[in-house]
């Protein structure tokens, strides 16, 4: 089974992550193929508002956005676990809508 886990904190190393590392072990315990990111260092190039992505399905921008949405659509399901929406965060999931995950 894939999962992803995205860690959408600014804080690398802060509470938020140390819960999805510890959440990323227990997964890699029972067996489960996990790939974990931090939104804070890819590379994703904000949303222009250019509206090519309503008649391609894809972002003009080859960033690692585009990149970190097709490794979702792949895993197992998409659950949020989102306490409150930083910046990062809701940055990269207004992308995702205007492509439709």
């Amino acid at each position: 089974m894939k999962i992803v886990i995205v860690n959408g904190s600014p804080r690398r190393n802060g509470a938020t992550a140390a819960i999805l590392h510890s959440i990323e072990k227990q997964l890699l315990s029972l067996g489960a193929d996990v790939e974990y990111y931090d939104l804070s260092v890819l590379n994703m190039i904000q949303c222009r508002g250019c509206c090519a992505c309503y008649s391609t399905g894809k972002c003009v921008f080859n960033d690692d956005a585009e990149a970190l949405f097709h490794r979702i659509i792949f895993s197992a399901g998409i659950k949020p676990f989102v306490k409150k929406k930083g910046d990062l965060y809701k940055g990269v999931t207004d992308k995702w809508a205007e492509i439709g995950i």
